[in-house]
C-alpha cells in the first residue's frame, strides 16, 4: 500500500536565528540545528500525564485521537512551528485522518502498530513514533479523582452529591496485555452530566440505585454501562499489611471499603492520628503520614459510616 502523505504550513521560511541570538545563514531553520520531537497523546482524566517522549496510547478502531506536535526548544518544548509532511506508511493500524497547526487528528484502523513520521518539505525527518490501533474489550467507570484500587475489585459507587466521573475504555493493541486506549470523538449520554473533558463528565448527584451512562465509542453500537450507587459500607481495611513506619520521612497510607464484597469508589474518607500530622493525598482513599516521634501511632479511619482504628510502630530517632 503507498504511503499517505499530507503537508502542512505553518510559518514563513527563513533564516535561522539560534538560541545565543546570532544568526546563522541557513536555507531552511530545522537545519541548522538537531530536532527533538515529541508526539503528545490524549491526557486521561483520572490519570497523570505520562511522561515526556512516552509514545501515546493506542486509538480504539474507528476513534480517533489528537497527537500534539511539540519540538524541543531550549529547556523546554513548544509546538512545532514549521512546515511538516506526516506519513502513516499506508495506514495499517492508525490512518492520519486531518492535520490542523501542530495537531495531527489519528483514526484507528486496526489492532496493530504502524509509524507516524514527521518530516520537513524537504524530506528532512523531525521525528518518528510508533502508534497503534486497538480494539475495545470493556468499558469502565471511575471516578476522575484516581484511588487506589485492586485490578480485580468489583466497583460500585457511594451516593452523594455532584462528582467528575471519567469513562475509561480498556482494550488490547497487537499485544497479549490490556490496557488504556483513547477515543476522542466518544460520546457519553446520561441525564444532568455537564462534559468536562473527551473523557469526563460532570454528574448532579449519585442517587441510590442503577444509573446508564451511554456510550457511544469507535465502530462499536451504543453501549449502556452500569453504575450502581450504594449507602454505607460493611468494613473498611488497609490496603498495605506493614505496621511500621519511619519517623523521619512521609508515608503514603491506603484503605479500602466494601459493601457486599464490592470497593465503594467516591467515599468521602477522614483521617486523624495521635502523632504527627496528616496530609492529602492524590488518591481519594490513601493519606500521607508524618510522625513526630518514634514509638506508637493510632490512625484512625472514617468512611461510609464505618471506623477503622490501626495502630504502627513508628522507628527511628
Amino acid at each position: 500500500m503507498s504511503a499517505r502523505l499530507a503537508l502542512v504550513l505553518l510559518a514563513p521560511l527563513g533564516a535561522c536565528f539560534l538560541e545565543s541570538g546570532s544568526a546563522v545563514e541557513c536555507e531552511e531553520e530545522w537545519t541548522c540545528r538537531s530536532v527533538v520531537l515529541e508526539f503528545k497523546g490524549a491526557q486521561l482524566g483520572d490519570l497523570p500525564p505520562l511522561r515526556p517522549f512516552t509514545a501515546p496510547r493506542p486509538t480504539l478502531v474507528g476513534g480517533t485521537q489528537d497527537i500534539r506536535l511539540q519540538r524541543q526548544r531550549g529547556s523546554g518544548l513548544i509546538e512545532l512551528d514549521w512546515p511538516y509532511l506526516t506519513d502513516d506508511g499506508g495506514g495499517a493500524g492508525i490512518q492520519v485522518e486531518l492535520t490542523g497547526g501542530a495537531v495531527v487528528t489519528v483514526r484507528g484502523a486496526a489492532p496493530q502498530p504502524n509509524h507516524l513520521r514527521i518530516t520537513a518539505p524537504d524530506g528532512t525527518l523531525f521525528g518518528d513514533s510508533y502508534l497503534a490501533g486497538a480494539t475495545l474489550e470493556e468499558i469502565r467507570i471511575v471516578p476522575s479523582r484516581p484511588e487506589q484500587t485492586r485490578w480485580d475489585d468489583k466497583l460500585v459507587f457511594a451516593v452523594g452529591g455532584a462528582m467528575e466521573l471519567t469513562v475509561a475504555l480498556i482494550g488490547r493493541a497487537n499485544g497479549p496485555s490490556s490496557g488504556r486506549i483513547i477515543d476522542q470523538s466518544m460520546a457519553i449520554a446520561f441525564p444532568g452530566a455537564a462534559r468536562m473533558a473527551w473523557d469526563t463528565v460532570r454528574v448532579p448527584e449519585r442517587t441510590l440505585g442503577h444509573h446508564e451512562i451511554l456510550v457511544t465509542a469507535g465502530d462499536r453500537p451504543q453501549t449502556a454501562v452500569d453504575m450502581e450507587a450504594v449507602a454505607g459500607l460493611d468494613l473498611i481495611q488497609a490496603n498495605e499489611s506493614a505496621a511500621v513506619l519511619p519517623l523521619a520521612e512521609s508515608t503514603q497510607v491506603c484503605f479500602s471499603g466494601y459493601k457486599a464484597l464490592r470497593y465503594v469508589l467516591g467515599l468521602d474518607w477522614a483521617f486523624a492520628t495521635d502523632n504527627g500530622t496528616i496530609e492529602a493525598s492524590e488518591s481519594r482513599n490513601c493519606a500521607r503520614i508524618s510522625p513526630a516521634r518514634s514509638g506508637p501511632l493510632t490512625l484512625t479511619v472514617n468512611a461510609g459510616g464505618k471506623t477503622l482504628v490501626k495502630t504502627y510502630e513508628v522507628l527511628g530517632s
